[in-house]
């Protein structure tokens, strides 16, 4: 009887862990049982092979133990393979750790370019220092974070109310077992602090609302968004217009996302709202909990928005050069596909976050803070 209870509880710990996945068309029951049976061997040393591991791992597919030189799994460990998959991501996690440098952010034997504008080591060559704040710590939060920080980005704010639940782990990249329960921006700030540091990252376990925006965005240079919900996404367009901060608002659901990216000075270029103008009704958009998210496709989406975020600072140290033409545009990504397709707008003059006479009421506390939230 004993047995049998403790199946039953390891089934539906199972079940509430890879809920995301298994909702996905394509991929549900039968498919999440075949990525529990699965081993895949990474070969590389880099941020790639890093990033692949921990998604493999988190999805519940195991790491090859001739991947990385001592990675400790063995599917004949543990006959449960929920039990294996997370024994794979902790593993991982603790062989990948050791593999990274504590002091620069690229591994020397890594084949992978850097990104553009920044130097091999991973420092900038052209701005020092920026303060990037990263809204969400969630499935496009810990990549964004990541990549922030191996680009060379050394000061970062975290800001996020939510705690670490177990059916984040498939994607929130960062987190594992030992999390659950845990504020993300704490857990997030002591994963990141293993791998850089020397970096300052500021945890800020807050929600964004009208009183408190100026104040978390004091001092950014650059705003990457990553929330769960459609009122904080208005809220980051409008804050950071009037603020004349440059932004990346983030979203992503099923094989799907988006990116939004603004420029710094208000009324230059489309900003989010002039591209949606009122927030979604509710239930117009199906949520993450209902239509699933892969999280890969997040990282893809997270990453992207870091290589817009990286040229944004760039431009702030460049005021001749040209305005780069992702400024007000729609980005979107087809995961399946593998593809971004770009859609450019026109600001508009009467838009209440960038237009003339601007009222944006996502600043001022309407009703449209109860619409439109989506648990990514």
């Amino acid at each position: 009887m004993e047995q049998e209870a403790s199946g039953q509880a390891k089934r539906s710990e199972a079940i509430r862990r890879f809920s995301r996945q298994l909702v996905l068309e394509g991929v549900g029951q039968a498919g999440q049982q075949a990525w529990l049976r699965s081993s895949v061997a990474v070969i590389g040393r880099g941020q790639a092979a890093w990033i692949a591991s921990r998604y493999l791992a988190a999805a519940g597919v195991k790491i090859a133990p001739e991947s990385l030189e001592r990675l400790e799994l063995s599917a004949a460990d543990s006959a449960d393979p929920l039990t294996e998959a997370q024994r794979g991501v902790e593993a991982a996690r603790r062989k990948l750790l050791a593999l990274l440098p504590h002091s620069e952010p690229f591994i020397e034997s890594s084949t992978e370019p850097p990104l553009p504008g920044v130097t091999p080591t991973g420092r900038s060559s052209s701005f020092q220092d920026p303060l990037v704040v990263v809204v969400g710590a969630g499935g496009l939060g810990c990549p964004a974070l990541l990549g922030l920080l191996w680009a060379g980005v050394r000061r970062v704010r975290i800001i996020d109310d939510d705690v670490v639940d177990i059916s984040n782990l498939p994607r929130q990249i960062l987190y594992d077992r030992s999390d659950l329960g845990v504020p993300k921006v704490a857990a997030a700030k002591a994963a990141l602090k293993q791998l850089f540091v020397d970096a300052e990252i500021e945890a800020v376990r807050e929600r964004l609302a009208p009183g408190n925006l100026e104040r978390l965005f004091a001092g950014a240079d650059l705003v990457l968004e990553g929330s769960d919900n459609f009122p904080t996404k208005f809220r980051v367009n409008a804050a950071t217009r009037n603020l004349t901060i440059p932004a990346v608002i983030g979203g992503v659901i099923r094989y799907e996302g988006q990116t939004f990216t603004l420029a710094k000075e208000r009324g230059l270029s489309a900003c989010y709202r002039c591209f949606f103008p009122q927030m979604p009704a509710p239930g117009a958009i199906p949520t993450c909990s209902t239509a699933g998210v892969l999280g890969p496709v997040a990282g893809a989406v997270a990453l992207q928005q870091v290589a817009h975020g990286l040229a944004l600072l760039q431009e702030q140290v460049s005021p001749t050069a040209a305005r780069s033409p992702r400024e007000g545009a729609l980005d979107l990504y087809d995961g399946k596909a593998g593809r971004w397709t770009r859609l450019t707008g026109q600001a508009n003059s009467d838009c209440p976050a960038c237009g003339t006479e601007a009222n944006d009421p996502s600043l001022l506390g309407s009703t449209e803070d109860t619409h439109g939230r989506c648990r990514e």
